[in-house]
């Protein structure tokens, strides 16, 4: 395990006044947060939905250069790496287009889906909150998200109005991979005008670890594992590097601008934000180049073969607005609009000369509403609707999805029926989704979800969660289209037409009658608060017909073939998180916590889901005193031994960090 040491400075000036209180032992990271994800704007305690909020002083320690890797600690919660330029969020074992990423509640349209080396257009070095949530609740904001949605929430658009402008300058200093990051946010208002910009810029060198990037006997394992015994591939040098990680130099930067109109009881207002990023993806993880060999040479000379860069941009726009009622079935309207354009170029770099190889374009615009009902009795609850359309493109050597439009609309409601010891909340979804590959092989599906959830308290501090939740998933552009041909909608007559994924060295092929996935979720759980001691566990069984994923189907050309087939597969496991105080004396509070994770999956007729991360637990201590604290915290990531049959197990390690 390489040192990382991490020095951060903060400056902020007119804080709130709940900083100024005269309790200054007071931990913000205690605060009680309401859910702004979920249907019903309440506290985490309160809530029959499994939510996470990482937010406040929390956030700020756990920001890194990706929301996968942010949240990697989040139970749960696990990321998905392709070079430290991408960490894509895995919630529960699901991924990619399983997880919704969601920039204040709209979606983003990037191409993160379509690749594991395609990074998230959001960044969370400027969000006030980053809400997780799993099981039921993830369809109010789409088909896809079975797996679950993280929420980037930020403040681009004001809402409220401040009575005195409020300033954060952050500059950070990463030791492992030379990061400097720098970042400001100004929030202001004049009369019934709020006003917003941010702005921030970071880079880093190559990642410096110990020993060699690849370990090279487990590599040669897994080739021996997928190739015959005459293939060529074990004549191939194996790229790797002593010392570092090559190729994973990076920067991004990115700014916004926001402004609304405030009134008594409604607002609404416009922000713009720009996004630039440009990372490199590890020798060995694309196909693209030829591999040389690295020893202990200077960073400055590793780059002599070639490598591939990916070179990141997004415009987006974003218009929202609220309103409050008196008298009226309603008592609150909220609406928001969001257009983006999103490109980047795979950059292929050997030497001096450099080239693009493949363009990837998202052209989106997504609209959302929601009409707050007023309480009637013990009933209450929210309706709305959502669009979306984007214009996929991927253009180049790795165009291996044809020019694609995707159009959906959406119908959702929940309502919520409280009684004293009890909440329950019932909702529904209806969704219509066509894909045109601009030719003759359209698809067009409605899909159907619904979801109970119960919260019952049987003690003062003590509350049992039940959800039971039905999903459907329609297939998306790359399950569908993979090298598919548009106009007759089978794969090519001959395989020399065939274009290789090079991120995953696979030649992949897709399906367009695939059918929808319907998953069936039940978890239950327990909460327990009692002042500073509160106990948190879940269990959970989701079982998915048709799920749909990769299945081997031969060889071309060194390359395994696979196709996207569909078969019934099993996730269960089980979260946990216990918090307790040690010492509470004179301002000075010293409490400890213990957490752990799990996740299994497998298909109904036997092996296992491939990509599961492997069970996790740890524990931690908190000492807060006056205006400093101190966090020690120690995470063992368990081997995973139920590795797929095209795979090898894995093994464990241990993190520390201060």
């Amino acid at each position: 395990m390489s040192a990382r040491t991490i020095a951060t400075i903060i400056i902020v000036t007119s804080v709130p006044a709940m900083a100024e209180d005269d309790d200054r032992h007071v931990r913000l990271d205690e605060i009680e947060e309401l859910v702004v994800t979920a249907p019903f704007r309440e506290a985490v305690r309160d809530t029959a939905l499994p939510v996470g909020i990482l937010s406040g002083e929390k956030l700020r320690k756990k920001i890194a250069n990706s929301v996968g890797e942010t949240l990697r600690d989040e139970l749960g919660v696990h990321a998905a790496s392709f070079g430290p330029g991408v960490g894509l969020p895995i919630i529960r074992g699901q991924s990619g287009n399983r997880v919704q990423v969601l920039s204040n509640g709209s979606n983003v349209s990037d191409a993160a889906a379509v690749s594991p080396d395609h990074g998230n257009a959001v960044d969370a070095v400027l969000a006030n909150r980053i809400e997780v949530l799993r099981g039921p609740a993830t369809l109010l904001y789409g088909n896809g998200a079975i797996g679950g949605v993280v929420n980037v929430v930020d403040g681009r658009v004001p809402e409220v109005l401040l009575e005195s402008p409020e300033v954060m300058l952050e500059l950070t200093h990463e030791t492992a991979s030379g990061e400097e990051r720098a970042v400001f946010r100004v929030d202001a208002s004049s009369e019934q005008f709020g006003f917003y910009v941010d702005g921030y810029a970071r880079q880093n060198k190559d990642i410096e670890i110990n020993g060699f990037a690849v370990d090279e006997s487990a590599l040669e394992m897994l080739e021996a594992l997928h190739d015959d015994a005459d293939s060529s591939h074990e004549e191939d040098d194996i790229p790797n590097t002593n010392g570092f990680i090559a190729n994973s130099v990076g920067d991004a930067s990115g700014g916004s601008v926001g402004m609304s109109w405030i009134g008594d009881r409604s607002f609404i207002g416009l922000s713009v934000n720009y996004l630039a990023k440009d990372y490199g993806l590890p020798p060995g993880t694309h196909e693209h180049h030829d591999e040389e060999e690295h020893g202990e040479e200077e960073h400055e000379e590793e780059e002599e073969g070639a490598i591939v860069r990916l070179d990141m941009e997004q415009t987006r726009y974003d218009l929202r607005g609220g309103w409050s009622f008196d008298d009226h079935l309603f008592e609150e309207a909220r609406f928001s609009l969001g257009v983006s354009d999103y490109e980047h170029r795979e950059i292929e770099k050997e030497g001096s000369v450099s080239a693009v190889g493949t363009v990837f374009s998202n052209k989106g615009v997504s609209g959302r509403m929601t009409l707050t009902q007023k309480p009637v009795g013990v009933w209450d609850g929210v309706i709305g609707f959502q669009f979306g359309r984007s214009d996929f493109s991927a253009l180049g050597e790795e165009a291996f999805i044809p020019i694609t439009n995707d159009d959906r609309l959406a119908m959702f409601a929940v309502e919520r029926f409280s009684l004293d010891a009890a909440t329950i909340e019932l909702g529904a979804r209806l969704e219509r989704t066509n894909v045109d590959p601009v030719g003759r092989c359209k698809s067009g599906e409605t899909t159907a979800s619904m979801s109970a959830s119960t919260l019952y308290d049987y003690g003062e501090d003590d509350s049992l969660l039940f959800a039971l939740s039905l999903s459907e998933r329609s297939a998306t552009i790359e399950e569908l289209y993979s090298n598919i041909e548009a106009n007759t909608c089978n794969r090519p007559v001959t395989d020399d037409n065939l274009v290789l994924h090079a991120a995953t060295g696979i030649y992949e092929i897709g399906n367009p009658s695939l059918s929808k996935e319907v998953a069936t979720n039940i978890e239950l759980g327990i909460r327990h608060h009692a002042g500073p001691l509160f106990i948190h566990a879940n269990g959970f069984l989701n079982r998915i017909n048709d799920y749909i994923f990769l299945a081997e189907a031969g060889e071309f050309e060194d390359s395994p073939v696979a196709a996207y087939a569909a078969r019934d597969a099993r996730f269960y496991g089980a979260e946990m998180d216990i918090s307790f105080p040690l010492i509470e004396d004179n301002g000075t509070n010293l409490s400890a916590r213990v957490f752990g994770d799990v996740v299994r999956a497998s298909f109904s007729d036997g092996g296992n889901v491939p990509r599961m991360p492997g069970a996790r637990v740890g524990a931690e201590l908190q000492l807060f005193s006056g205006g400093w604290s101190f966090v020690a915290r120690v995470t063992r990531l368990l081997p995973q031994t139920r590795a797929d049959i095209h795979e090898l197990p894995t093994g464990g390690y241990t993190r520390l960090s201060l």
